[in-house]
């Protein structure tokens, strides 16, 4: 394809493989390890070395890939495969129900959409109603602000395997930290954590 004298394929190859690889931290090695010659041609003309890539731990995978490779690394659990996989749209559950009966259902009060969270816990050991929760999802993000007014204003419920990283779910320094059993909140909202902690206990009603 990189060799097609057709240029519409030619872009295509370049922004689907070349570039890719060279935005990823290992593109440059496996290209020379792995590119045909005129993969190879392309990054010693085209590829810049000096610019920062992102680390693994920086690229979000939400279309499955490392789920899709994993049998390959059979000595490697899929959590310590490079990338972020969650949360995706393919693993969404429709209720707390269904959330808190899955062995890896979660919570993740992130509105609008589920690249910003606020809270993020294993779904059975929330004792909120769910009316709660949906009710508090869309009050913390007009308390916190700056985020997208499109999307659905309620609580969502994912499938997110045990030790898996979740994106932006930063703990301190520690970028897209891993969810195991704990519940966490984020940073901004350290000031409310306690009343937080009652309400998905099931303690107290959402913040005022």
């Amino acid at each position: 394809m990189l060799n097609a004298t057709d240029d519409a394929v030619r872009s295509l190859v370049i922004d689907a493989l070349a570039e890719r690889l060279d935005g990823h931290p290992a593109g440059r090695s496996t290209a020379r390890r792995f590119g045909g010659q005129a993969l190879r041609e392309w990054f010693a003309s085209y590829s810049t070395e000096g610019w920062e890539r992102p680390t693994p731990e920086e690229i979000i995978d939400l279309w499955g890939v490392r789920e899709a490779i994993s049998p390959l690394f059979s000595a490697t659990p899929t959590r310590e495969l490079p990338g972020i996989s969650y949360p995706s749209c393919a693993d969404t559950l429709d209720s707390l129900e269904a959330a808190r009966t899955a062995p890896d259902g979660a919570l993740m009060l992130a509105c609008y959409g589920t690249s910003r969270p606020y809270v993020v816990g294993r779904a059975s050991a929330i004792r909120a109603e769910q009316e709660v929760l949906d009710r508090l999802a869309p009050q913390l993000a007009e308390l916190l602000g700056g985020d997208n007014p499109q999307g659905q204003r309620r609580a969502h419920y994912l499938r997110i395997p045990a030790g898996e990283r979740v994106w932006n779910m930063h703990d301190g320094e520690h970028r897209h930290a891993r969810l195991w059993d704990q519940l966490w909140v984020a940073d901004a909202l350290n000031e409310s954590r306690e009343s937080l902690l009652d309400v998905v206990a099931g303690r107290a009603e959402p913040l005022e």
